[in-house]
């Protein structure tokens, strides 16, 4: 049955289907009955409600808006990068933490089935890449530990972006088996800077200074990724473009970076400020940043919003590009964070060993009772001997961890089973309060219209109470 004009379809009849829900119409009815072209596809009404916004300049149907550009030219799509990047970004996908740790562990599965049927090393880790804009660690970093903490996945690279936090600072914001890496911040500006790397402690790592920037225009940090037990290197960094910036000189910078990175093994995880959803209306800073980014050879693969505030239109200004398309396996947002931002993460088809020991741990430290009281009186002691400012935080720093080993440290480091994994400081009680916490944010979000912006007081109370 036709549902616009509610007749039979006959055999022999042109119809036109839903490429979603698979519901058929006569094709002479689409008009009425309200199918329409989303993300390249033949949607029913109710389907395209139901759509999110998506970036992607290739979609596989060659249904498109970009019907002047280059790469809607005939064969195109034969292209085997093009194709990648299209099956990426479609495939693109917004997860609950619950939803993302299903389908890792699915994943998990399915790739030990292809270790075993391919020989390979029975401790071998998939690299993987997460970003996240937090808005201040001083205020955010404990809950971002905390959502982080419940996914079933220890991601290769963790980049943050407005860290408002200077390097000297780095050390007390520290992610269990990752080596953190920070960028200076803009001088006089106390929130919207500071960019910052994690890298997990399986690999090396070497800042590349070259490609580093801190300047009113492009916070970056580059590094250099690899093992010593591995030919394959890595080059992963963390781009912000501050939305005060000069737009031209943003662009130069990132054409300088672009140019200096190798032709594989790329990713590049930052906030651009460049909504990847408007490129598709040619105006003049999406565009032009889409053109350096096909000229340059990378592609993004996150497509859909990532930034979403009271009020205001979804936005894709968060992002990873990689030149290595064809290995990311999954891409995607997570929507249980609690900040206008949501992370991103992508997954790649590229192997590493993991050779840490699974049985037995060192331990160096003896946090008692007694030997804490004699760290805070030894503490207090040396404190009183060197003034502390902010200029010189790393001197606290140092006579903190000098007080640490002369009162907490062991003379003989003992094995213990008393690990991060299985007696972490994040416990079942605090991750049940953050999950509440978001529970209680989204139910004053849907309290938010148009003719009420700021919601229902009593659920925001709840909320932020």
């Amino acid at each position: 049955m036709c549902e616009p004009c509610q007749k039979f379809i006959n055999i022999g009849q042109p119809i036109l289907e839903c490429e979603l829900c698979f519901s058929a119409i006569h094709t002479r009815c689409h008009k009425i009955g309200g199918f329409s072209t989303h993300n390249g596809l033949w949607c029913c009404k109710n389907c395209e409600k139901s759509q999110l916004p998506r970036y992607n300049p290739f979609p596989l149907t060659g249904i498109d808006d970009h019907s002047d550009k280059f790469y809607d030219d005939d064969g195109a799509y034969d292209d085997i990068t093009i194709q990648s990047i299209s099956r990426v970004l479609n495939s693109c996908n917004n997860y609950s933490i619950k939803d993302l740790n299903l389908t890792l562990n699915q994943l998990g599965k399915d790739e030990q089935v292809a270790d075993r049927s391919c020989k390979k090393l029975a401790k071998g880790i998939q690299f993987s890449s997460y970003f996240f804009n937090i808005d201040g660690n001083k205020r955010n970093f404990n809950s971002f530990c905390v959502d982080l903490k419940q996914l079933n996945w220890e991601f290769s690279v963790i980049a943050l972006a407005e860290t408002n936090i200077e390097q000297e600072l780095q050390s007390l914001y520290q992610i269990p088996n990752y080596n953190n890496f920070y960028q200076s911040t803009i001088e006089g500006k106390e929130k919207g800077t500071g960019v910052a790397l994690y890298i997990n402690k399986l690999f090396n790592a070497t800042v590349i200074e070259s490609l580093s920037y801190c300047n009113p225009d492009i916070e970056s940090i580059f590094v250099e990724i690899s093992q010593s037990n591995s030919p394959e290197i890595l080059t992963t960094g963390v781009i912000y473009r501050p939305p005060s910036g000069d737009p031209k000189k943003f662009l130069e910078h990132f054409e300088k970076i672009c140019s200096a990175l190798p032709d594989s093994g790329v990713r590049i995880l930052g906030d651009y400020n460049i909504d990847f959803l408007k490129m598709k209306n040619n105006s003049n800073m999406p565009s032009q940043f889409e053109d350096l980014l096909l000229s340059s050879g990378v592609s993004p693969v996150i497509s859909i919003p990532t930034h979403a505030r009271q009020n205001c239109t979804p936005s894709c200004i968060d992002n990873i590009l990689t030149n290595d398309i064809e290995k990311v396996v999954l891409s995607g947002t997570i929507s249980n964070s609690g900040s206008d931002h949501m992370p991103v993460f992508e997954i790649s088809d590229i192997h590493f060993l993991d050779n840490r020991s699974k049985e037995k741990f060192v331990k160096y430290y003896e946090y008692s009772n007694k030997n804490l009281n004699e760290f805070v009186t030894k503490l207090d002691q040396e404190l009183s001997v060197h003034q502390v400012t902010a200029e010189s935080f790393t001197e606290f720093v140092n006579t903190f961890q000098s007080s640490l080993d002369a009162t907490c440290k062991l003379k003989i480091p003992k094995t213990t089973k008393r690990t991060f994994q299985n007696n972490p400081w994040i416990t079942d009680e605090i991750i049940a309060a953050s999950e509440r916490k978001h529970e209680l944010k989204d139910a004053w979000v849907k309290t938010i219209k148009k003719n009420n912006p700021k919601g229902d007081q009593v659920a925001h109370k709840a909320y932020t109470g």
